[in-house]
Parts: C-alpha cells; structure tokens; sequence
C-alpha cells in the first residue's frame, strides 16, 4: 500500500516562528540570563523580555550595540563603540566601562575562570582595522589591551576559548600574507603564537594554506577546533570548513575539511558563521548568501550532515542574508536574530526541544533507494522484529508517519522536501534508526 504523508500537517509548523513581538528595528545579536530573560541588542540600546519574546522593553540606550554575551555568572556585556555595556541584575542596570579603540566591540567571550575578552574590528579607508583584543578579570573590570605577537595584524573578527584556557583568535589579512589568520594563546592574551593551517590538498590544492578572512571559529563540547574562512592555496582561491582536535591545534599537520554543500569543487565551500552547540546536541550555524543560499545550516551528526534553512525567514535588508545569532533558555528553547534583521526567531521542536533518534550501532534493516528522489517509494527491507513500530522522522526530530506494515517488503513514498531524513524501527527489545537521503 503507498502511504501517502501528512506533509502538509507538517509544513504547519515552521522550522523558525517569529516571537509575539520584536520591536527596536534592526537587531544586532541576542543573549539570555537567569534560564529566561531575553535580550536582543539594537543599533540603539539592547531590549529585555521577561516572557520568551511575547513583549519586550527597551532597557538600555546608546549610540550602538555591536554584540552582546551573558556570562556563566549571569552578568550581561554589550560591545559599542570605545566601550563595553554591563550588567549584573538582570538588566535592570548598566555601567559603562571604556575600551581604548575607536571600533566596534564585536565579540566578547570568556574563559573557564571567568576572564573575560574582547575583541575590537571594522572597516575604515584603508580597509579592514581594528585595535586588537582586550581583557577583563571580570564583569566590572576595566579592561587592557593584550595583543603581543599579533604584530599588525588587528583587525579582529572572531575570538573563543577551550575548556583548558587556551584562547583561538582568527585575524584579517587583506594582502594574504599569510601571516595573519589564526592565533593561540596560552597565557590570556599576553602573547599570541601564529598557526599555520594546512589541509590534504588531494593533488587538487596545494596544502598550505593562507588565510584572508574568517567567516567562523568555534570550540565543540568534543574539544575541536571549528574554523571557517576564505583564503589562498598557493594562488588559487578557496573557502573552506576545517577542524582539529583542540591539543593538536599548533603542531604540525593537516586540519580535516568539513564539507557543508558537499560540491565537487570541495575547496570552495560555503563558509559558516560561529556554530553553536545546543544542550539537544543539534548544533546551529548560518551563512551569508542570497535569499535562497543564506540561512540556516544545523546538524545532529557532529561537523557533518549539515542542512540548510531558509523558509520563513522573511526579507532582510539588500535582498540577503547575513550572519545568525543564537541563544538558548533553560527550558531548551532556542532564540535567533540575524544581523540587522527585524525579527527575532525561536525554534522549539514539537513537544519540546529537538530530539532525533540516535542511530543505532549496528542495523538489521535496509532503506532503498538511497538517496531517494521526492516522492518516490521507498522500501524497507530486513530482518523486522516481532509487534515492531516503525516511525518517520525528519531531521528535526518531527515524526511525519508511521508507514504500514501489513505489506512485505514495507513500502512508503519519500517525503517531498529534499533533506535527511530518517525511520525508526523498534519494540520494547529493539530499537533501530536508518538515516536516509531525499534529493
């Protein structure tokens, strides 16, 4: 018997719903504090919502917020102009801490012991500048610049930490030198040691690489190193998503390249914004592009499997799209803004947070054709446990079907929209998760 899907129950719900409210404009980061107090920052101060973003209040003015981050302290920091934003009640007040740079604060982040930094970039005349990184004891310290060894190289675009304390900085090279990119430090800040990174060109590239900018640089709970960035391999461009282990970042080696549109021409990717990496174990990205190529890119596999995003995100300034920021509250509920976009985003996940079946070890079953094209029969082949259930599920975690069972081998029609997809087989002994492709 063809099953036929409720897709159209399905397509009811939307990856993103917009919140009740997003006033303020354009909005140019988000953050939560205490498990449930939101706040997103403007072009002219930061708005707080106590209510998951059903309303908000304007509780800070100033001449621009450039990012905003909550400490593990519950503290809140916004980077403007020359100085940082603080709070430590929940936004209810703010104290102003100066930043000896005349640009914008445009990431702040912190270490395991709580100190803090923050990292200075923007275009002037001359191109791409900035003042380097600054560091903070902690909220309400003021703050000094650390930046030995980085030379000239200060244009700051993306800074994180690992669990051990070591800090990863990824700096602006205009001319391609080769000499900016990636930075470590082992001392906070004090000084920072340059990192060549190379790759398996597999004959097609060379392997060393040269770095002009970063679009990305994360740090995942399994202690990788996530860079993302456009560059030079010996004069032909690339764009690449790499990773390595964080204790092998600095010697010698290759980075492993992690493929997002899984393109013939590898070495010429599209680059991912920051990840982040949500307590459901989806991990959350996005990408610059036009309304069809920027968006959303999350995966439940780890730096693969990535899938892209687009739909209800509505029109945003000059007919793209740019970087996403991303927050989560105590109850798994995940908030997204996009650089300068008007609305704030939540994904939620029907019944709760996102949960997809884990894949199981090893299999008895067999899905074919895969991939499948959309539409088509699928079938479901194998050894099938006794008074089994089986179950479709997207890649969120959302069940789409149960496809029936009173036919041999089981036969359902693949979903319409190309994705991963995957069927869950399982009685009260067994439990058996097939991932497959629909194209």
């Amino acid at each position: 018997m063809l099953l036929c899907l409720p897709l159209t129950e399905a397509e009811g719900q939307q990856f993103w719903e917009p919140t009740g409210e997003f006033p303020g404009g354009p909005k140019t980061g988000i953050a939560v504090t205490g498990d449930s107090i939101l706040f997103a920052g403007l072009t002219d101060g930061i708005i707080r919502s106590r209510d998951g973003g059903n309303s908000f209040e304007k509780v800070l003015g100033a001449s621009g917020i450039f990012s905003l981050y909550a400490t593990a302290s519950g503290s809140v920091l916004a980077g403007g102009t020359g100085k940082i934003y603080v709070s430590g009640d929940g936004g209810n007040n703010w104290d102003s801490l100066a930043v000896n740079s005349a640009f914008p604060v445009i990431q702040i982040t912190e270490n395991g012991p709580g100190a803090l930094f923050a990292i200075t970039g923007g275009y002037d005349d001359e191109g791409y500048k900035g003042d380097g990184v600054f560091y903070a004891p902690g909220p309400g310290h003021q703050w000094e610049q650390r930046n030995g060894g980085l030379g000239s190289f200060l244009g700051c675009e993306k800074i994180a930490a690992d669990k051990n304390g070591r800090l990863y900085l990824a700096v602006h090279d205009h001319f391609v030198t080769g000499n900016g990119g990636l930075f470590i430090s082992e001392d906070n800040g004090l000084r920072w040691e340059h990192v060549d990174v190379q790759i398996d060109g597999r004959g097609q590239v060379e392997d060393r690489l040269k770095i002009e900018f970063s679009t990305g640089l994360s740090v995942s709970p399994e202690d990788s190193v996530y860079l993302s960035f456009q560059g030079l391999a010996g004069n032909g461009m690339v764009r690449l998503n790499v990773r390595r282990y964080m204790d092998d970042v600095g010697k010698a080696g290759h980075w492993t390249v992690c493929s997002v549109t899984e393109s013939e021409q590898w070495w010429l990717d599209r680059t991912l914004h920051n990840i982040y990496f949500f307590g459901n174990g989806l991990w959350f990205s996005s990408s610059q592009g036009s309304l069809s190529t920027g968006g959303t890119w999350y995966t439940s596999e780890g730096s693969g499997g990535w899938e892209q995003v687009n739909q209800n995100l509505e029109y945003y300034p000059l007919s793209h799209r740019d970087a996403q920021y991303f927050a989560e509250d105590g109850n798994g509920r995940i908030y997204m803004v996009q650089h300068l976009g008007e609305k704030i985003f939540t994904h939620n996940g029907q019944g709760g947070p996102v949960t997809v079946p884990q894949r199981a070890v090893s299999g008895t079953m067999v899905v074919y054709p895969n991939p499948a094209g959309s539409g088509q029969p699928v079938y479901l082949t194998g050894s099938l446990p006794r008074t089994a259930r089986i179950s479709l599920f997207d890649s969120t975690g959302r069940k789409l079907a149960e496809p029936d069972l009173s036919e041999r081998p089981v036969r359902f029609s693949s979903p319409a929209a190309p994705g991963i997809y995957y069927i869950a087989v399982e009685n009260r002994d067994h439990r058996e998760v097939i991932r497959f492709i629909v194209r």
